[in-house]
This record gives C-alpha cells, sequence and structure tokens, in this order.
C-alpha cells in the first residue's frame, strides 16, 4: 500500500542508527555481531526472545559475566561488547542504559581467580588484588 512503511526491526534499526553516525561498515559489523550474541544468550537462558526494553542492568552483567567466565575473552573484547550495548539502548531504544554502574567480573579478575587453586594461592591473591576473593565473587 502506497504512503505506509512497516516498522523496521531492531536489528535494522541499529545498523541505521550506525549508519547515521556514519560509522565504518566493519565497526557495524562487530557491533551487530555482539547485540546478536547478547539478545541469542537471553533467549538460551530464559527460552524466549526477549526485546532490550525488557531487559535491565543485571541481563546486561549478565551476559558480560557470562563472557568472561564461560567464553574467557579478554577484557577489551568485553568492553567492545559493553559498548555495542550501551549503543543499542542509547541510540536505538531511547533509554539511558546504565542507570547504575554495571558490575560484571572482569577477564581480569576471572584469571586472577582461577590461578588461585590452593590456600595458600587464594592468600597470595587476596594479596596482590587487596581484595577478598570470597567478597569478590559475592559482588559478581
Amino acid at each position: 500500500m502506497r504512503g505506509t512503511l512497516e516498522p523496521m526491526k531492531l536489528l535494522d534499526k541499529y545498523e541505521a542508527a550506525c549508519k547515521v553516525r556514519r560509522l565504518a561498515s566493519r565497526t557495524i559489523q562487530a557491533c551487530r555481531r555482539w547485540i546478536e550474541e547478547f539478545l541469542q544468550f537471553h533467549h538460551d537462558r530464559t527460552g524466549q526472545w526477549i526485546h532490550p526494553n525488557e531487559m535491565g542492568e543485571p541481563e546486561v552483567e549478565a551476559f558480560l559475566t557470562h563472557l568472561a567466565v564461560n567464553r574467557r575473552v579478554a577484557e577489551s573484547t568485553q568492553n567492545q561488547a559493553l559498548g555495542a550495548i550501551l549503543f543499542l539502548y542509547r541510540h536505538v531504544a531511547g533509554r539511558a542504559q546504565p542507570t547504575r554502574r554495571i558490575t560484571a567480573a572482569t577477564a581480569r579478575l576471572v584469571t586472577e581467580c582461577t590461578e588461585c587453586q590452593t590456600e595458600d594461592g587464594i592468600r597470595t591473591a587476596e594479596g596482590a588484588t587487596g581484595k577478598s576473593i570470597a567478597s569478590t565473587h559475592a559482588e559478581s
């Protein structure tokens, strides 16, 4: 029908927002991949597709923690994923996300914790980081 537009899908809106800001095509591809992984992660966890407007900081933290703990990505990779998600919330969903500081496990913290297998190793890691390993895990 003439004069009517179909509503754009989320990822199409995301690409359009990137193109308006003249981001490089490889940057758009990389960011889109992170958004797809973010949405797929929560689909696999809950068994249903969840729109980002229905998700908040806990879901972002869960995804970033999954990247560090299960996928063992580097901190810079985790930051790239966070940047893509923040772009989605700010420029596509129109929400100022996050409203509080995101406290996900970082790749550096996971590496420090996995190196501590013995009780002596735990004391060494606690001394090196200045934090208790148990309290660090409780924050995650």
